[in-house]
């Protein structure tokens, strides 16, 4: 459980500096890019000295790296146009219901083991998601624009069972050269994209989402090392159920307790799922 605790410390680091960004009014795409080219960096410096660069593509592990790569970028882009077309509670719920993506992965490929408190925590931590962010007056929409929030939770669900198989059967002793790998992918997908954006006069450079994106490339990559390492500690179907139990009740408290943001009965009373879903799950 070491892991656990301090991939959600950067992850809440990472959401807090999501929520500096709002109140500063700091662009996105810029500070994403820079973000993950900072975790690039820091991925390939801290590479073992044996590691053999000049043969990284013949490693197993190497397509599953770039598809990690693609689905991060991917998925963030997805997260910003969901959150423009349908909300950002549904989409957030959405983004966290992918959990059963991964869990399935555990259950019927990776051979995790099922017993009833993990079915149990599962399911109550589902409805969690649900009620932490659920709004005063429900969820209102273009029905035609449920293809993003279908679009992410395919998207993020399947990024967690990629790094999970990808771990499981072909990384070995190369988790640090994959996820730079994988970062320095996002980063050229990114700056493909931004500099299309800047081409089209519609995004500027600015020296704070550089700063910012410095700040949250170094968040990001020690959240997911990190989370890495807890996929290899406990099974699939527990870690991440747990993880996003856990990162959904911290955010709802630190939007709470730091951003004075209000929290409807409702949502306190998904808070406590949260909490005794991850009970629950320990417990199994």
């Amino acid at each position: 459980m070491f892991y656990l605790p301090i991939a959600l410390l950067f992850s809440t680091l990472i959401l807090i500096t999501f929520k500096v960004f709002g109140k500063l009014k700091i662009s996105l795409m810029p500070a994403v890019v820079v973000n993950y080219m900072t975790a690039g960096v820091l991925g390939f410096l801290s590479v073992p000295d044996n590691f053999q660069f000049q043969g990284i593509f013949d490693y197993s592990w190497f397509p599953f790296s770039v598809l990690t790569g693609f689905t991060l970028i991917f998925v963030f882009l997805l997260y910003g146009t969901s959150a423009q077309k349908v909300g950002v509670a549904l989409t957030t719920v959405t983004s966290k219901m992918s959990v059963i993506i991964p869990v399935l992965l555990g259950f019927l490929i990776i051979g995790d083991r099922m017993n009833l408190l993990k079915i149990i925590g599962i399911i109550m931590a589902l409805l969690a998601f649900y009620f932490t962010f659920r709004k005063e007056k429900g969820y209102s929409f273009d029905r035609r624009n449920i293809v993003f929030p279908l679009l992410l939770f395919i998207g993020s669900g399947s990024n967690d069972s990629v790094m999970k198989y990808a771990e499981h059967y072909f990384i070995g002793n190369d988790l640090v050269a994959y996820l730079a790998t994988a970062f320095s992918v996002s980063m050229i997908f990114g700056v493909i994209i931004l500099l299309t954006l800047i081409f089209l006069g519609k995004q500027k450079l600015e020296w704070r989402g550089i700063v910012g994106g410095l700040l949250l490339g170094a968040f990001n990559w020690y959240s997911t090392i990190f989370f890495i390492h807890g996929l290899r500690e406990m099974d699939v179907s527990l870690f991440i159920p747990v993880f996003n139990a856990a990162l959904v009740t911290i955010a709802a408290l630190v939007g709470f307790l730091i951003f004075r943001e209000k929290l409807r009965p409702i949502n306190w009373m998904g808070i406590a799922m949260a909490v005794l879903a991850i009970s629950l799950m320990a417990l199994s």
